[in-house]
């Protein structure tokens, strides 16, 4: 890699704390990056970069042919000619690494790593910890938290969420991709002679993830980052969380709204409350933060398509929805039901509403469409794996499901609440019940597992949900 003094230093200040970050970090050493919200911020040393170039207009995808916290200390060392923009855990191997998924941003977004020989100045780059040769070391964990920046990159760039810009270090190897690269890259597609990240590297699925669909394949309730939903009650009378296999904290007080997310983009969905007396949202570990007021319906959703949940509200005395970070959209009537989403096919939820007077479903720039009748529950969820989310409803009046595009299925009983997940982590909605009577979730073709007790509320329902139909 070619080495060239930057015309400045652009590291930021950003005090975090350092308890998390492994032995590799001295203290003071790793601050909050402002490019990527999930990241810690600990620059390369200082110059080990260009602060110009030709435009970012593709990402790279690494593999470090080593471990994570060894090689955020080597890119910091004066004696080396190379760095990278990111760098991603895989595996939590003691007590002294880092979490599995963490991210360390070492160069800025607008400066230019020296990791890719004569692609450097247009790209940006990920390294990953691990071996080519050993597929162990590519976690979900590591997958979910590398997708969220090459999607995070692409949008900011502008550069198509694909494999022509989004590339192996070896990707002069792919078929067809070279004479691609060099017509509309305007690089020389050969100048780099690396393999990886090799064989295992699971290309489909982190494509996948990478264009969103994995917050759109319910990673609701996933609170241990396995890619699947787990079992969990909210019991109101002691503000606990019950996760099946997980601990059980106390997290909230007397009349918060529980609105489980992925808040800081990890992959993982957090413990978190609304609180509806001073209009505040609280996620445990990370932040109390202000965003809405008293009387708000919470709507919580990844509305920009960054892989983190959004704090959003929406007011019924003005039928306004308050989304952080985006202008206020008035849209819907105080009997409807929210249940915002990807039904379209992009990379971000969309302000949708179901109308449960005449079963219509309604979002703006798009056309109504009747899907259910009134009495119906909505129950939204990515039943085909596709992707994109599916109109559902489920009629408490036969017990049926009934999905768009797909069969009908009558599962359940009376006084049963909706609980759809991915329960076998499939990428696929999962059509689900909790048997109020009993304590017990119900999930057709799969499992009975007793968890909780009569009183509680499931979470896999979302909050207006569940509150509009289910008020005790």
């Amino acid at each position: 890699m070619k080495t060239q003094k930057p015309l400045w230093n652009r590291s930021a200040k950003l005090c975090v704390t350092t308890a998390s970050l492994g032995m590799a970090f001295a203290a003071g050493d790793a601050f909050a990056s402002t490019d990527y919200g999930p990241a810690i911020w600990n620059s390369a040393y200082s110059g080990h970069w260009y602060s110009s170039g030709n435009g970012h207009g593709f990402h790279v995808i690494h593999d470090m042919e080593g471990y994570y916290l060894s090689t955020i200390s080597y890119f910091k060392q004066s004696s080396t000619t190379s760095s990278v923009h990111y760098c991603v855990n895989g595996k939590h191997d003691a007590s002294s690494d880092a979490a599995a998924g963490e991210i360390t941003q070492m160069v800025r977004e607008s400066d230019y790593a020296w990791h890719v020989r004569c692609w450097n100045t247009y790209c940006t780059g990920t390294e990953h910890e691990g071996f080519a040769s050993n597929p162990a070391w590519y976690t979900e964990a590591m997958y979910v938290a590398s997708a969220g920046i090459s999607r995070h990159v692409a949008s900011k760039f502008t550069f198509g969420k694909d494999r022509n810009h989004i590339v192996a270090h070896g990707q002069e190897n792919v078929s067809g991709w070279p004479t691609w690269a060099a017509n509309n890259l305007g690089i020389d597609p050969y100048c780099n002679s690396h393999t990886d990240p090799g064989p295992y590297w699971d290309w489909s699925h982190y494509m996948t993830l990478v264009k969103n669909t994995a917050v759109i394949k319910h990673a609701v309730c996933d609170f241990n980052g396995d890619g699947k939903t787990d079992f969990t009650v909210y019991r109101p009378s002691s503000f606990t969380w019950y996760v099946y296999g997980v601990a059980s904290p106390v997290y909230g007080t007397t009349g918060d709204i529980p609105e489980p997310g992925d808040y800081d983009g990890d992959g993982n969905i957090d413990y978190a409350v609304f609180r509806p007396s001073d209009g505040t949202w609280h996620v445990m570990g990370i932040t109390v933060d202000q965003y809405g007021a008293n009387g708000d319906i919470p709507c919580p959703a990844d509305y920009d398509g960054d892989g983190q949940t959004d704090y959003a509200v929406w007011r019924p005395s003005n039928a306004t929805w308050y989304i952080n970070g985006q202008a206020s959209l008035v849209y819907g009537a105080s009997t409807d039901i929210l249940v915002p989403g990807n039904y379209y096919g992009g990379t971000s939820a969309e302000r949708v509403i179901f109308r449960p007077s005449d079963g219509t479903w309604h979002s703006p720039g798009h056309a109504n469409i009747a899907y259910g009748t009134t009495g119906d529950i909505p129950v939204p969820g990515d039943y085909n794996g596709d992707g994109i989310m599916d109109r559902a409803v489920y009629r408490p009046s036969n017990n049926t499901w009934y999905r768009e595009g797909m069969a009908n299925v009558q599962y359940g009983a009376a006084g049963d609440i909706p609980a759809p997940g991915d329960y076998n982590g499939d990428g696929k909605t999962d059509i689900a019940v909790w048997r109020a009577s009993d304590g017990s979730f119900h999930v057709y073709n799969q499992v009975i597992q007793s968890w909780g007790v009569p009183g509680d509320a499931p979470l896999a329902l979302p909050s207006h949900i569940r509150r509009m139909f289910f008020p005790n």
